[in-house]
């Protein structure tokens, strides 16, 4: 909405009210518990596109950044878990929970 206010003179004072257009979204649940650290944590891999982000480059260098910090942590592979788009089905999910895994690194870009 936009309002003028005439005033004396050639000046006039302008009022405008900007509507955020976002509006708000309900929340139906909430994020999972975060780790303290990943010491002794089971991580799995899930990679969105194993061939346009190349999982076999970036997954390596990830994990030998986290094993420098948590050297008792380890890894369930990418490869043992379906890829693609097929990474946000509930099956995955579950095969993931089923795995032990206590965290997960989904997807990443080379």
């Amino acid at each position: 909405m936009v309002k003028t206010t005439p005033t004396k003179g050639a000046e006039s004072l302008t009022e405008i009210t900007v509507l955020n257009p976002i509006g708000a979204h309900p929340i139906h649940h909430l994020f999972a518990k975060r780790l303290g650290n990943l010491d002794g944590k089971v991580i799995a891999q899930l990679a969105a596109d194993p061939v346009k982000w190349q999982p076999h480059r970036t997954f390596p260098l990830i994990e030998d950044e986290i094993k420098k910090r948590y050297p008792t942590a380890t890894f369930i592979p990418y490869a043992d878990f379906p890829q693609g788009t097929d990474i946000g089905n509930e099956e995955v999910a579950v095969a993931v929970k089923a795995r032990g895994a206590d965290a997960c690194i989904i997807g990443n870009a080379a």
